[in-house]
């Protein structure tokens, strides 16, 4: 009966990107939001091009 399941392809089971933060300490949930937000912008990204000595995030 191994066909059958040959049939349609042995799939592998899907892995999400982002694991879930349920159940994670809400401390780090706290400080992991602020992360989030001061976090470099992909605009700003280019800016670090034009002069490297300069911080903008």
């Amino acid at each position: 009966m191994n066909y059958k399941n040959h049939r349609n392809g042995i799939k592998r089971p899907k892995s999400h990107r982002y694991p879930s933060l349920k159940g994670v300490d809400q401390k780090f949930l706290k400080k992991h939001e602020v992360c989030k937000e001061t976090q470099c912008t992909p605009s700003t990204a280019g800016q670090e091009r034009i002069n490297p000595d300069r911080i903008y995030c």
